[in-house]
C-alpha cells in the first residue's frame, strides 16, 4: 500500500510542477513534468487524470511552438 501511495503522489507532484512551470512560461520544463505525470498515470491506469494531463501537455507544446526563438 505504501508504494501505491508514493506512486500516486509522484504523478500528482509532476502534474503540479508542470502547471507551475506553465505559469512561469518555462515550457520545456512543463512538458517534461507533464510527460512524466502522463507516464506514471498510464502505469497506474488512471484514465480520467491521464486525459487532463494530456490536454495540458498538448497546450504546453502549443505554447512552446508559438514562442519566439
Amino acid at each position: 500500500m505504501a508504494m501505491e501511495t508514493h506512486a500516486e503522489r509522484e504523478f500528482f507532484l509532476h502534474y503540479q510542477l508542470g502547471r507551475v512551470y506553465t505559469r512561469w512560461n518555462k515550457m520545456s520544463s512543463a512538458i517534461a513534468h507533464y510527460g512524466k505525470a502522463a507516464e506514471l498515470a498510464h502505469m497506474k491506469s488512471d484514465d480520467v487524470f491521464l486525459i487532463q494531463i494530456r490536454e495540458d501537455l498538448k497546450s504546453a507544446k502549443k505554447r512552446q511552438a508559438e514562442q519566439k526563438p
